[in-house]
């Protein structure tokens, strides 16, 4: 993850001291999305099995905590719109993991919940997702993982308190 002193960074985690990025390694931005990008690549690593991207998880988590959860309130937790929730949320219907449900005060709009014969196979994969997660923790500790969260909430203009590790699921 480190480089040695002076050597910039590649895309693909590797040195490239052939390179001069005097600026980049200390923009925000730039050091948020080769984060981002090397968290993915772990994920990938240890869940791809699941054939579930990262956003699928977070959405079945929230599905799986919030039973009746409608597609907007969904979209909103997100920040994301219709036409990229609703691809993702068609994958895990049709794969049996969420059903969609009409609301009963308002039959136009649908809520959603695990499926019921997909609650053992949910329950493994969060298992597997919590393991993950402790790993990724135990890189910087509870304490500094907690203030990165913290941290990258308030980049966003938002207050969040994580779980404690113990707490999550």
């Amino acid at each position: 993850m480190s480089s040695p002193e002076g050597a910039e960074y590649r895309a693909d985690g590797a040195t490239a001291p052939d390179l001069d990025l005097p600026m980049l390694p200390g923009f925000l931005g730039y050091q948020i999305r080769r984060t981002q990008a090397w968290v993915f690549a772990e994920y990938m690593a240890e869940l791809g099995d699941t054939d579930l991207t990262p956003g699928a998880c977070g959405m079945i988590t929230l599905i799986r905590a919030n039973p009746g959860i409608t597609q907007n309130q969904l979209g909103r937790a997100f920040g994301i719109d219709k036409s990229t929730l609703t691809p993702v949320l068609n994958r895990l219907e049709k794969r049996g993991l969420i059903r969609r449900e009409p609301r009963a005060e308002d039959r136009r709009f649908n809520v959603l919940r695990i499926a019921a014969e997909a609650e053992e196979r949910v329950d493994s994969f969060l298992a597997r997702v919590t393991r993950f997660e402790a790993r990724m923790t135990a890189r910087l500790g509870e304490e500094k993982a907690a203030q990165l969260i913290a941290l990258l909430c308030e980049l966003r203009g938002e207050i969040c308190v994580p779980a404690p590790q113990s707490a999550r699921p």
